[in-house]
């Protein structure tokens, strides 16, 4: 393997794993017990992370874990968007790596927004299960 391809592997797990990393390491230092929330929930009788109604917490648990699973299948989309970018870049002018390309970018941002849309319809869903 060739040292810029080595490089190119670094910075491409750098794009992956920093937008997974770096919220991780910034809420690090917060927790319920250092924010109160956790007498201030004892003091308002809720025992637990749902209070009395279970069934919007089962809602909202579901509704978090298609939200992050979204946000996973955008990533990679938007990763697949880039490649395609650097294909068209790197084609050097031949139609075959330009079409390729181009199918490539278009095929990712079809996906990117039918991933949005299908975020934006799930927090209004969980929001209303919530609510009822």
């Amino acid at each position: 393997m060739t040292p810029a391809r080595i490089l190119s592997w670094i910075i491409a797990a750098f794009l992956v794993l920093a937008p997974v990393a770096f919220p991780v390491v910034a809420v690090a230092e917060i927790t319920p017990e250092s924010t109160g929330l956790t007498q201030a929930a004892g003091q308002a009788g809720l025992n637990n992370a749902c209070g009395a109604d279970t069934k919007a917490c089962l809602a909202q648990i579901v509704g978090s874990v298609i939200k992050i699973a979204l946000g996973f299948v955008e990533v990679l989309l938007f990763i697949y968007l880039l490649y395609g970018g650097f294909l068209w870049m790197t084609s050097g002018g031949n139609e075959e790596g330009v079409k390729k390309a181009k199918v490539m970018i278009r095929n990712a941002v079809i996906g990117l927004v039918i991933i949005t849309m299908s975020y934006v319809v799930t927090s209004y869903i969980v929001t209303q299960l919530s609510t009822l």
